[in-house]
């Protein structure tokens, strides 16, 4: 009904999980999106999520195995620096170097020509040669000292509209006043002086000390404030560590360290997802320490879908009933808000069921019944469904019964406690099985109380319905479960199944009166209702209705006198006794019983006919129902006592009424073997037939009859093409197809068609659709009488003269020695090894025999009456 495969419904029911190997991308721009950067998505939620929204992703790299801790490989001091990744996560870059640093003093004054991290070489001038004036007082006023700032400032007098002025200083210069001294315009503070260059005295990278004051210059150069350090540091060795954020460092930047140090407990955490950039910059600098996978494999649960949007459905091309995993399902709930709906559980199948309309379900099945062929695989899974949705509809069954919300018990007595010695009770299986129900049961309704989280309801769920399928039939799926000694528990399943079962065993398995058993061989004259019982045996079954019609001729009372009298006549076999049997059984019917009996078909009733020997003769067409063979097989028949029982035999059990099988609707007394070898023969034509022109035909009758009367007479044979009028029309035919259609309806007749096992199949069916079941058994008692007659006049057999070989058996055999020869030579000549000759000849060969069958087929074929 939904359409989905028992595999797919186990999964849905218990909450399964589907397997999926595939590629991991990182968001590296988000754009207009809820994603953040750095956000991991698998390959099938993003393209789900690019059909709607626009942002850029890279492929993601899973990291597995990496080395820890991380180990410094050289002596030197700790450089710390940190990084923002484009994926919007944090790199630390951990730098050991290994240096000589010379260390140059610098000087208030002095103009600086590099910057901190130049690399200049030995000789290069840092700091060239300067000299410095004098400085003058450029008004009148007094003067503050200060030898710490190692600064002059000149503050105006009290009438002046001048401000302070401060003078740094450089070094080498000496002050020429005092603290507090009074000066006069143009008066001399310091001594003039000259500031020394300074040249690298190695090669290195310039490095200015933290506290140095520098203010740049228009020139591009800095010029110092106050004293200073800078050094020029040459790099013996350097080695870089990257490290993801997470880990954790234990060295701080400045720090030295020694070879083997630990500097950090990781440099990567395992299953950590790297985009392509960040990759390649682990990889450079860790190479071979750890390993990446491209793709993962995970175990993705899995949901059904129960609803959505019609438009949706055309757009991403999802159907109701079709199974997601949960990731995807999350990810068409963000683009498409409300308009989709999936559940997973037996619920999710019971709203599936609940949404089917079978009025609608039946009319799509019969339209697309009528576009294909009724013979296909299609045809046939959509007729079993078709005959399912009437089943329901007739029935008034709502599908969604099928999934079950209150579980029957079954009632004590089949189910029995019973109290032993010491106390203690002996239960059966069932009450076990029951008690895992309830309290499952009972534990989920504590879960749904507490607000329990959903992954602990889920398993729970999955826990009942084991429970559940234990308690129907456990052991079908999953493992069985048993009691203390490993034994598995009986279910309600072994409880009915199988000859212990209570169907055969307490239903069915019952020993009654008025019975009895013997084999059974063929009754080729018998009709189909009939059967042949054997005469000492029906007066054994019939013995009291015998018995009783011979008092009522005397006229007697039944005495148990009387009585012992009449059954010692019936063991004489009195000739009055065979009378009397014979008027007892008119009207009768017996049932006839073939073990095993599973169906209702393997019990159909039968009017007895009274024969010699001591076996019963059954109809050829009743075997396929009971599915009897005349090997040995044995039958039991039963005698329906009262007027009731014998009606309800006739009226529903008699095998005339049961020639249609009620699993599939179709005939299953079907003719076989002789009957349809013997119907074959009857209607089969010469290979000319069709090459034959009515206007070349020698014979031409006005009528069926005349055709007969020719045959009896030996003017005509049985497959001789001749031409008859039948109902105003002249037919082209051959009298033994005129026999064959004389049986059948007249709608249904084909004086053209040659009838098979298929054929004869097809026109019982045809009868039985058009004209009801007892024109059909008509039919298939005539067709019986057809084809054992013309079966037997046929002369059908088969002898060594009517295998015939085809003439280019030989042609084939010399040209493939032919050819064995070359390859022979070929050998010989050493251009094929031993294996090349053995595969070619053997190819040879295998031609050879196909070509040998196929001419033999055709040749065969040529004379169509030839047994073979």
């Amino acid at each position: 009904l939904l359409d989905m495969t028992v595999k797919d419904i186990e999964n849905i029911v218990y909450f399964g999980s589907r397997r999926v190997n595939e590629r991991v991308l990182i968001v590296t721009d988000p754009k207009n999106t809820p994603f953040v950067k750095g956000s991991i998505l698998n390959q099938t939620e993003y393209e789900i999520y690019a059909r709607k929204w626009d942002f850029e992703v890279s492929p993601a790299y899973i990291v597995k195995e990496p080395r820890a801790p991380l180990v410094a490989d050289i002596d030197g001091e700790v450089h710390i620096k940190h990084e923002r990744t484009h994926t919007d996560r944090d790199i630390y870059w951990i730098t050991i170097k290994n240096v000589i640093r010379t260390e140059l003093r610098v000087y208030s004054g002095m103009e600086l020509r590099v910057k901190d991290g130049d690399f200049v070489n030995q000789g290069d001038e840092i700091v060239p040669e300067k000299r410095v004036d004098a400085i003058f007082a450029p008004f009148d006023g007094t003067v503050e000292v200060d030898e710490i700032s190692e600064t002059i400032t000149l503050n105006p007098l009290p009438t002046s509209k001048n401000t302070p002025i401060t003078f740094t200083l450089s070094y080498g210069v000496r002050a020429l006043v005092k603290n507090g001294d009074k000066i006069k315009k143009g008066q001399q503070l310091t001594t003039e002086t000259i500031l020394p260059r300074i040249v690298a005295p190695l090669s290195g990278t310039v490095k200015f000390s933290r506290n140095l004051n520098l203010r740049p210059l228009e020139n591009g150069s800095y010029e110092v404030i106050t004293t200073g350090t800078i050094y020029i540091e040459n790099v013996q060795s350097s080695k870089t560590y990257p490290v993801f954020e997470g880990a954790t460092i234990y060295v701080q930047d400045g720090e030295m360290v020694k070879a083997g140090d630990v500097i950090a407990d990781r440099f990567l955490f395992e299953d950590e997802k790297l985009s392509i950039e960040e990759y390649k910059i682990f990889s450079q600098h860790y190479h071979g320490m750890f390993v990446v996978e491209e793709q993962v494999e995970n175990d993705k649960p899995i949901m059904v879908v129960t609803y959505i949007d019609p438009e949706m459905a055309e757009e991403t091309g999802i159907t109701r009933g079709q199974i997601i995993t949960q990731q995807d399902y999350e990810a068409y709930s963000m683009i498409y808000p409300g308009k989709i709906e999936a559940e997973t559980g037996a619920a999710a199948i019971k709203k599936l069921l609940q949404q089917l309309d079978l009025e609608v379900m039946k009319t799509e099945l019969e339209n697309e019944l009528n576009k294909i062929p009724k013979s296909s695989v299609r045809a046939k899974k959509l007729l079993k469904k078709l005959r399912i949705v009437k089943d329901l509809m007739e029935s008034g069954t709502k599908p969604e019964w099928m999934v079950l919300e209150v579980l029957p018990v079954v009632p004590p007595e089949i189910r029995p406690m019973i109290q032993i010695d010491g106390g203690r009770f002996a239960t059966t299986d069932l009450n076990d099985l029951y008690r895992r129900v309830i309290m499952r049961n009972n534990r989920l309704k504590r879960l749904y109380e507490m607000n329990a989280p959903e992954v602990i309801i889920r398993n729970e769920k999955r826990m009942l319905q084991e429970a559940v399928d234990n308690l129907i039939y456990n052991g079908k799926i999953g493992k069985a479960y048993t009691d203390r000694n490993g034994r598995p528990l009986k279910s309600l399943t072994d409880l009915i199944r199988g000859k212990k079962g209570r169907f055969r065993r307490n239903l069915l398995g019952k020993r009654v009166d008025y019975s009895g058993r013997a084999v059974i061989v063929v009754g080729p004259h018998l009709k189909i209702h009939e059967c042949g019982l054997p005469k000492k045996m029906a007066l054994e079954l019939f013995e009291p209705f015998v018995i009783a019609e011979l008092s009522k001729e005397e006229n007697a009372e039944a005495t148990q006198t009387k009585v012992k009298k009449y059954r010692k006549e019936l063991q004489r076999e009195d000739p009055k006794a065979w009378e009397k049997l014979e008027k007892v059984i008119q009207g009768r019917v017996v049932l006839l019983n073939r073990a095993p009996t599973l169906h209702r078909m393997s019990i159909q009733a039968f009017e007895p006919k009274l024969i010699e020997g001591n076996a019963i003769q059954l109809h050829p067409l009743v075997c396929p129902p009971f599915n009897a063979d005349f090997d040995g097989d044995q039958m039991a028949v039963h005698l329906p006592l009262s007027p009731a029982a014998q009606a309800e035999a006739r009226l529903l059990m008699l095998s005339r009424y049961n020639i249609i099988s009620p699993a599939h609707g179709k005939p299953i007394s079907m003719p076989g073997k002789d009957i349809v070898a013997g119907v074959y023969y009857l209607t089969m034509v010469d290979k000319n037939y069709d090459k034959v022109q009515p206007e070349d035909i020698k014979w031409k009758f006005a009528s069926p009859e005349e055709a007969e009367i020719a045959y009896e007479f030996g003017y005509i044979k049985l497959h001789e093409p001749i031409l008859v009028k039948i109902n105003d029309k002249v037919v082209k035919t051959t009298f033994g197809r005129v026999i064959f259609n004389s049986i059948l309806p007249e709608e249904l007749r084909d004086y053209n068609k040659t009838f098979g096992k298929n054929g004869i199949k097809d026109v019982v069916y045809k009868t039985f659709k058009k004209h009801g079941i007892d024109r059909t058994a008509d039919l298939l008692d005539d067709i019986k009488t057809l084809g054992f007659h013309y079966a037997t006049i046929s002369g059908l057999t088969v002898s060594l003269k009517d295998f015939l070989i085809s003439p280019k058996k030989n042609e084939i055999i010399a040209e493939a020695m032919k050819k064995i020869d070359e390859i022979e030579k070929l050998y010989e000549e050493g251009l094929l090894s031993d294996e090349e000759k053995y595969k070619e000849t053997i190819k040879i060969w295998t031609k050879a025999t196909d070509l040998v069958q196929e001419e033999t087929y055709k040749y065969l074929g040529e004379n169509p009456f030839n047994p073979v």
